[in-house]
Order: C-alpha cells, then structure tokens, then sequence
C-alpha cells in the first residue's frame, strides 16, 4: 500500500511546493520584522482601529458639507455720493489696488449710491486663507486712495457657515432700549462659546447722540460747524497711555474720553474767548441722546397671540465647529 501511495502522481500544488527555496536574503527585509513579530501587528492594528474610531467619533456634525467658495468681497461706504462718483473714487482705486495680487481669476465690481461693491473670484489652486489674508493687507493702502470722508474698506468672505445655526427670540415687558442692552449682554456670552465666529442682532433700538447747532449761537460765538466737529473727533477716542510695570504683571493703561451720555458731549469745551471764558457745545447746540430710526423690526408670536415686540439673536459657527456640541 505504502508503494501504491508513492507511486500515485503528486499535484501541481505540491510539486510547487517542494521547489520552493528560502533565500537567506529575506530576513534583512523590513517584512521579516512583521512576519517574525507578529504580535506587534497585531498591537499595532488595534491602536490604528482604535485611533480611527476616536478620530470618527470627533468629526463635526453638519446638516450640509463644508464649500469652500473661492470668493471674498471688498466693500467700502461713501455717504451721499452719486453711482457715477463712486466709481471714479472709490471702486477704481479698489481694483487698481488689488489686481496685483496673484492668484486672481476675475473681478466684478458694483458702483451703487453710496456704497462700492468689489466681488474677487480667485483661482480654484488658490489657499483661500492665504488669498483673503492678502486682501486684508491691501486695506491701508485702499484707505489711503479713497476720499477721507468714505467709510473705512472691509473684506468679507463669502461662506455657506454665514447661516444662523440657531435663532433665539428675546422678549420681555421691558422698552426697545432696555431689550437691546440685555440682548448685547447675551451676545457676548454666547460669543465666548468655543465654536461660535459670532451672534448677530436685529431688533430692539440703538442709541444715537443728535447735535442740533444754533445758527444764531455760531455766528455770536464766531464758531464754525466744522470747528465744533473736530472738538467732537479729537475728544471722543480712547487714546493708549502707555503700560504701568507691576511685580509680577503688566498692565495696559488708556486715556478713554468717549461719550456714552448726553450730558458728558454736552460739557465738551469748543472754544476759550480771550475773556478767559470758555464755550462748551451745550451753549452752541441742542444735545440730546434718542434711538436710531429702525430698518427692521422684530416680532414674536407664539401659540397665535398677539405679537410682541422682540430681539433676535443669530449664532453663527466657526468652520469646523460642530453643531450639536455648539447647540448643547
């Protein structure tokens, strides 16, 4: 029996088999390590599986994946100027201020009254941040060539994350006014929110200080609009005065002379008579402090009741922040 099994044919497999030599070679490959260590894959399969896991389990929550859109939007206000005007002061000087940076695919400009709207549109090889900072480093030079009196350039990225991922409705038995400082007062607890870029209001009224200037009062003092104006300017400003050295910190000292009532605008000296005696812009103007007129207006219902006046507030997410731990 045993020569009947010898005798009977072998497959092609084990003959194979048999020829195969083990070359010596082999075991200075980096393969051997794995091979002949076999534990240590396997440890290091598990870590790999597990990090993966954790990495999965840290991925933002996005009811939309994030679009980066190669675009940014450089704006720029010139109160009471004409279509025709802005262009030539304002929107020209933009995009001669710009176009040399590279990276630029198209520009597309608007000239409206009062305002200029530049629309960049970058190459898609572009790094946006990079793009958008280049941008931002152009506005010096941009306040520089625009009128003085024009508002100063922003850049805006244009962004899908510009959408409100949740909305709140303050409301209360309380005034405009009142409405408005609370809900500045959440607004900037919720900004300090990891995740959160920012919370927009709308709603509510805003303080405003009018100065009503007395024709007759200007022309008795000899005082101009223009002079009272500066005496405004130069005295409404938070000044640095420099860093007070302590023992263990130190600590940033400022001078600041901003208004933030009637009265103090109204006790602003504007001229000293050769008298001795001096002018304050309450003896020259009506000042008064009152609410900003309303572009729009906030209301909330609920249940079908009677609306009531509220205040909205808008969070915004940071790119990457996620939407359940900022909601949470």
């Amino acid at each position: 029996m045993e020569n009947q099994k010898n005798n009977l044919p072998k497959s092609s497999d084990s003959a194979y088999l048999e020829k195969l030599e083990f070359t010596p070679e082999l075991r200075k490959t980096w393969l051997n390590f794995f091979v002949s260590n076999f534990r240590v894959v396997i440890l290091l399969i598990i870590i790999i599986s597990g990090w993966g896991i954790y990495s999965f389990s840290q991925l933002p929550l996005e009811s939309n994946p994030e679009v980066k859109i190669p675009m940014a939007v450089v704006s720029a206000a010139y109160p009471g100027a004409s279509p025709s005007d802005i262009e030539e002061l304002v929107t020209k000087k933009i995009e001669t201020s710009i176009s040399g940076i590279n990276g630029i695919s198209k520009i597309t400009s608007t000239s409206a009254n009062s305002f200029s709207t530049v629309v960049v549109e970058f190459e898609a090889n572009q790094d946006l941040d990079d793009s958008i900072r280049k941008l931002r480093d152009r506005l010096p030079a941009i306040r520089n060539d625009i009128p003085a009196d024009a508002k100063d350039p922003l850049v805006s990225e244009i962004s899908f994350d510009d959408t409100p991922i949740v909305t709140f409705a303050l409301v209360g038995p309380y005034d405009g006014l009142t409405l408005r400082t609370y809900g500045e007062k959440i607004q900037d607890e919720l900004e300090k929110i990891s995740g959160v870029r920012e919370v927009n209001i709308s709603g509510g009224d805003q303080n405003e200080f009018e100065v009503a200037y007395d024709p007759q009062k200007l022309v008795l003092y000899n005082i101009t609009a223009d002079q009272a104006n500066q005496a405004i300017s130069a005295t409404n400003r938070a000044t640095p005065a420099g860093t007070f050295e302590g023992s263990q910190f130190n600590y940033p000292v400022r001078s600041d002379g901003r208004f933030y009532d009637a009265k103090t605008l109204g006790d602003i000296p504007v001229l000293h008579t050769p008298q001795g005696a001096i002018v304050f812009l309450r003896d020259i103007a009506n000042v008064q402090e009152k609410a900003i007129e309303k572009t729009t207006y906030s209301r909330f219902s609920l249940n079908g009741q009677q609306p009531q006046n509220a205040l909205t507030l808008q969070v915004v997410k940071r790119t990457g922040g996620s939407i359940v731990d900022i909601a949470d």
